[in-house]
């Protein structure tokens, strides 16, 4: 897994790429990027799915650790961008109850 992130305004953006997997080394990252826009004093977050492959259920773990975290500090998250195994991946496990899941980056940040 890889990671990119960009601002927009108040909102930071991070764009995923690859297979997600707890075990990958960009975990790490990902879990780095999100304390580091807390400290920063951000508080909404989107990740962008567009260029993700594959999601496990440790990546989804790393997911759902974040958005913990973040909650911890009134922050939001959004997720955009899913393919459909990605997207199965979420209805099946019932998280897209809890995330806010949008078609593209551009409508997850009109949304906060």
């Amino acid at each position: 897994m890889k990671t990119t992130t960009q601002n927009q305004g108040d909102v930071l953006v991070i764009y995923l790429h690859g297979k997600i997997m707890g075990e990958e080394p960009g975990t790490t990252e990902f879990h780095d990027t999100i304390t580091s826009a807390i400290v920063e004093g951000k508080r909404k977050v989107v990740v962008d799915f567009a260029n993700v492959d594959w999601l496990n259920s440790s990546g989804l773990g790393m997911l759902v650790k974040s958005y913990g975290i973040l909650k911890e500090v009134d922050g939001q998250m959004r997720l955009s961008g899913m393919n459909e195994p990605v997207t199965q991946v979420m209805v099946n496990t019932r998280l897209d109850l809890v995330f806010e899941i949008h078609q593209s980056v551009q409508s997850a940040i009109a949304s906060f």
